[in-house]
Order: structure tokens, then sequence, then C-alpha cells
């Protein structure tokens, strides 16, 4: 199965502000959000700076979870 997130990449490539799009399971709503955080980006630029964007990450789960 796969789950899409939407999160925002600050300038530093750290994940913030992490939900799962269609997804009412609490509990996988946190373990992704365990997970995500830990990950580190390259940030987007603009004009050669480092800025923040919101994006949308499908992330295909292995296992029985949906």
């Amino acid at each position: 199965a796969t789950v899409t997130l939407s999160l925002t990449i600050d300038e530093t490539g750290q994940p913030r502000d992490i939900q799962i799009l269609k997804e009412k399971s609490q509990a996988l709503l946190q373990s992704m959000t365990e997970a995500v955080t830990q990950w580190r980006f390259s940030p987007a630029r603009r004009n050669g700076e480092p800025v923040t964007v919101r994006v949308n990450l499908p992330v295909q789960l292995l296992g029985g979870e949906s």
C-alpha cells in the first residue's frame, strides 16, 4: 500500500508539520511521523537561496498496514 505524506521541508532540510493524507489510523500517523522526522532533505532553492516548501510525498508501506 502507498500512503501520501504532506510535509513542510524547511530551509535547513528538516521535515516539519507532517500529515498523512486520507488516513485515519492514529497509530500509523504516529509511527510515520516518528520516522519522517529523522529524515533529512536537500532544501528547495529560489534564486540560489534555500527556502521552505510544502510537498506531498508518496511512501510505499511494506507489510500489511495500509
